[in-house]
């Protein structure tokens, strides 16, 4: 680690399409899961989703704000206006594991505050305010 540089942090662009149509299958495995194993591997694949997708996020951003002319750069955190249509999908995730037969499991292993966490972005969530949300991330963008 002494030798990083965050230039050399390779950018993805966030694919919403495939971020959505991931989480719908993993809902459906984790609805199914025979075994709090089968259901903890669906939840570290949910956990490398989630990485790879906040980080993608923060490198644009990043790179946007050191260079706000880049067209690439620009074109990523326009993007970030997806974010909060792929969020009932991210969420069906988590009301899936809340509901799991294993969730007793999860507790033991990864304490109540998992769960009160998710109960957070479900309580705080709704749908009528994706376009809001939308828009104050291009007012955000603009400024």
């Amino acid at each position: 680690m002494e030798d990083f540089k965050f230039s050399t942090l390779e950018y993805k662009r966030p694919d919403f399409e495939k971020i959505g149509a991931f989480a719908e299958e993993i809902t459906e495995k984790i609805k199914n899961a025979a075994s709090y194993e089968e259901l903890k591997g669906y939840m570290e694949q949910m956990e490398e989703m989630s990485k790879n997708f906040s980080t993608d996020c923060t490198i644009a951003s990043i790179r946007h704000t050191l260079d706000r002319e880049f067209a690439t750069y620009r074109t990523a955190q326009s993007s970030n206006d997806m974010v909060p249509t792929v969020m009932p999908k991210l969420l069906a995730m988590n009301d899936a594991l809340m509901e799991s037969k294993f969730r007793g499991d999860i507790e033991k292993e990864y304490g109540k505050q998992y769960f009160a966490q998710m109960d957070l972005q479900k309580k705080t969530f709704c749908e009528e305010n994706i376009p809001l949300m939308q828009q104050e991330s291009r007012l955000c963008r603009e400024y």
